[in-house]
């Protein structure tokens, strides 16, 4: 895979002291600088302010929320500040079209979740073709697929 196609994703503990996270900022700098991108996984027990102030160290290009944290009636997610940064926020975790509704409202940039389809066991790259499929059983490289995964008839 070329590099601009790599997204390194970062899940924080929310323990971070300034030290470490300027280590990282410099490792993921070093990322970006080779052309991958970076996502900042806030999903989970991240506060808003934990996820600004890493947000603000990091400057990954993404930061990712969890649909009900970004779609709850109040604190409202402060997306302008991560727009601000230059990072796009995607939504993991959308369930129903309402949450995706909402999501985008509120400022969401990327839609992630059950409501797109089920997500699959296992992905895999095909080199020769440079397509991804999912995998949900045997799948041969070599004959034509749709983007779903799925083997297409008469191949």
């Amino acid at each position: 895979l070329q590099p601009d196609r790599v997204v390194i994703v970062y899940t924080p503990s929310g323990n971070e002291d300034e030290d470490s996270l300027a280590r990282i900022r410099h490792a993921l700098q070093g990322y970006r600088h080779r052309g991958y991108s970076a996502l900042l996984n806030t999903d989970g027990a991240f506060s808003v302010h934990q996820a600004l102030k890493h947000a603000w160290m990091l400057l990954p290009n993404y930061v990712q929320i969890d649909a009900g944290r970004m779609t709850a009636g109040s604190p409202r997610y402060p997306s302008g500040i991560l727009h601000e940064l230059g990072t796009l926020i995607v939504v993991s975790k959308v369930r129903t079209a309402i949450e995706a509704q909402r999501a985008l409202a509120r400022g969401a940039d990327l839609l992630a979740g059950e409501y797109y389809g089920r997500a699959s066991s296992e992905v895999r790259f095909s080199v020769d073709t440079r397509q991804t499929v999912e995998r949900g059983g045997t799948m041969d490289f070599k004959r034509p697929f749709s983007s779903r995964g799925t083997v297409l008839p008469g191949s």
